[in-house]
């Protein structure tokens, strides 16, 4: 297949190749710009095309255009936009020559009895308008419409396109799944550079940190095409930056709102855009945005493990199932986010410079409590937990569009860089042991077990307690350069030849680090502090040490469907932490999952677009792409905790590498 395709491509190309010059020599081309007649704004996506050819081509960002390969003599050239009128202008094309032509466009308005309406959304129609031209299958939302709902951040905005599903975290849309492939088959960009992975396990990213009101577009591409990446199997989520218009313009948004299952007012959102063009020319543009948003993001959560008990009787219309395991969550948690971006753009003769930053920031404080019905192994379990986790990405990026005679050359270089860091997690557990009468009702659901929990706090005792640290760091080294070429064959045939090569560097470090004292260090606390803590007849310390009965934080939990308590005293698990830090032990084996590791990228590859008429579009193409990675761990047996033991035997250096074409 792979020997198929490169013929096809080769075959085309020589063609190409032999009948380009020959062409040239008859044909002319069209520069120009495409505007709108009201308020001199380009309009991007615009159609044009030479009427009885297949001569044609769309216009880019900037609402410039160029069509080559157009038949000399008289011609008429068509320019059309969804909400304007459409405009043909005849002109006169001379061999080997230039023309240059500016269209200006009228929106179309529709008229009724008493008003006249000219509303479509500008934004939105450059959007549409994109979708159509596109040789691939894209969908697009412009700024204008990403501003029309409230929504929360980018995962919100982008799940709302045709085709895509958003995952949530604490109800918020955190990553996005294109194609129903999970995140972690899609490549998210921003104006085409590649974002890190956000998540430690895998190449997801996590666009809750972004904030909608800092894009000026959103792409999502469901097709894999050559001058795409090979890993992008999902799809590819382009997050377009604004770019300056040409005039000063400065706004400011601002939300509120009120979390009801919290009785919370303290939900606010805000952001502010400076932009403007700078010289005689107006060639220099500059835009700077900030955005900031703090959300109550608590919940309440429940979850349950099932077994299968036995097959249904005669009269029975189902089999038995039993729950063995439920879990009861009441989450608080607060996120802050911010975020800022610069764009600056030069327009160069037969060309244009672009430089654009981004940075955005999550900060999460999340306190969960977790009450554990464990009736497999009948106890029930207390948890606290109190930590803080930040995400950060950064990115940077220089990129260029040169058109020199006939050949059309794009490039850019970005180095971007997400984080992900724990500095501060302390976890307590608690546990009861026979904690469930003889006559628990396994059977009827989750609402039947905790009828059957004792729950004998003086038989509650502190089990372990951990403190956790993690840093991650995603870094993506990236130089990229294409080429493209137009060629015409016939009045009827036309097309382009498209090339281009590809590099990208990436490194990701990941150490974890946890410090613990175990079931038997708690208790030699209890036991060489006789009268610091209520203890029982082992010398355990009691969760009563660590109750807080004023408390009302869980009550209506689940709309009273269960009653969630005690409820534990955060301060006093941390204020244990604070005094006790020195019989924590460091639990070496998690120095098992720290590790190094980086891939290498190196990609080319050629695609032709052969327009046969206005109507049929013949696409070959071929990329290759070679991978190198590696890596380096450690390799060891942890001794268990529970027993007394601590630390690994048998440790080795591990490191590896692989090379895939």
């Amino acid at each position: 297949m792979r020997r198929i395709v490169i013929g096809i491509v080769f075959l085309t190309t020589l063609v190409v190749l032999i009948n380009c010059p020959l062409w040239a020599q008859s044909t002319g081309k069209i520069t120009g710009t495409v505007a709108d007649s009201t308020n001199g704004e380009t309009l991007p996506s615009a159609n044009l095309y030479v009427e009885g050819t297949s001569a044609g081509a769309t216009t880019d960002l900037e609402g410039g255009y160029w069509i080559s390969n157009v038949p000399i003599g008289k011609q008429v050239v068509v320019a059309s936009y969804i909400g304007y009128e459409s405009k043909r202008v005849e002109v006169l094309i001379h061999p080997g020559s230039a023309l240059d032509l500016d269209l200006k466009l009228t929106m179309k308005a529709l008229e009724g009895d008493e008003i006249v309406v000219t509303a479509q959304l500008q934004g939105q129609a450059a959007a549409i308008n994109q979708q159509i031209a596109s040789n691939t299958i894209v969908s697009v939302v412009s700024a204008e419409k990403i501003r029309e709902l409230p929504d929360q951040n980018a995962a919100e905005s982008v799940g709302r396109l045709p085709g895509v599903s958003v995952q949530r975290e604490a109800g918020e849309g955190t990553k996005v799944v294109v194609r129903g492939l999970a995140p972690k088959f899609n490549s998210i960009t921003v104006n085409g550079e590649r974002i890190p992975s956000t998540d430690e396990q895998d190449r997801s990213v996590d666009l809750s940190m972004i904030s909608p009101d800092a894009l000026g577009g959103i792409e999502v591409f469901k097709a894999l095409t050559p001058d795409k990446d090979g890993d992008a199997v999902g799809g590819t989520v382009n997050l377009v930056v604004r770019r300056a218009p040409n005039y000063l313009q400065f706004n400011v948004r601002t939300q509120t709102g009120y979390n009801n299952h919290e009785s919370d007012f303290g939900q606010f959102k805000g952001s502010f855009g400076l932009s403007n063009r700078f010289g005689e020319d107006e060639r220099l543009g500059a835009v700077f945005t900030g955005n900031f948003q703090r959300a109550n993001r608590s919940s309440d959560e429940l979850n349950a493990g099932y077994s299968f008990i036995r097959e249904a009787r005669e009269g029975e219309d189902r089999a038995v199932i039993g729950v063995n395991n439920l879990n009861l969550v009441d989450r608080l948690e607060t996120r802050n986010r911010f975020g800022a971006s610069l764009t600056l753009d030069r327009d160069l003769p037969g060309g244009s410079l672009l430089f654009n930053s981004f940075w955005s920031e999550t900060r999460r404080d999340e306190l969960r409590r977790r009450k554990r019905y464990r009736l497999g192994a009948a106890r029930t379990e207390y948890e606290i937990r109190d930590r803080q986790v930040n995400t950060r990405l950064l990115t940077g990026a220089v990129s260029g569009h040169h058109t020199a005679s006939r050949i059309q050359v794009d490039w850019r270089a970005s180095l971007s860089k997400t984080t992900q860091d724990i500095p501060f997690s302390h976890t307590g557990t608690f546990r009861e042991l026979a904690a469930f009468h003889g006559n628990t009702d396994e059977n009827s659901g989750p609402d039947a077990i905790p009828a059957g929990a004792k729950n004998r706090v003086d038989l509650t005792f502190f089990k372990n307690a951990n403190y956790d640290s993690l840093d991650v760091e995603d870094r993506n080294l990236t130089a990229q350069v294409d080429f493209k070429v137009p060629f015409g064959l016939s009045d009827g045939v036309s097309g382009h030849l498209k090339a281009g090569l590809k590099y990208r560097n990436k490194r990701r470090n990941r150490d974890i680090t946890r410090w613990r004292t175990s079931a038997f260090g708690i208790n030699g606390i209890g036991a060489e502090n006789p009268g610091l803590f209520e203890v029982d007849r082992e010398q355990r310390i009691l969760i009563s040490n660590y109750i807080d009965s004023s408390s009302t934080l869980a009550d209506d939990y689940l709309n009273d469907r269960f009653v969630f308590g005690p409820i534990i005293d955060v301060d006093k698990v941390n204020q244990f932490g604070i005094e006790w830090r020195h019989k924590y032990s460091l639990a070496e084996e998690f120095e098992l999952e720290d590790y190094k590791a980086g891939e290498r990228i190196f990609s080319h590859y050629v695609l032709a677009e052969v327009n046969l008429g206005k109507r049929l579009l013949f696409m070959p193409g071929v990329r290759f792409e070679k991978t190198s990675t590696d890596y380096k761990s450690i390799f060891g047996t942890p001794l268990g905790s529970d027993e007394g033991g601590s630390g690994l035997f048998n440790v080795v250096d591990t490191t590896g590498g692989r090379n895939y074409l």
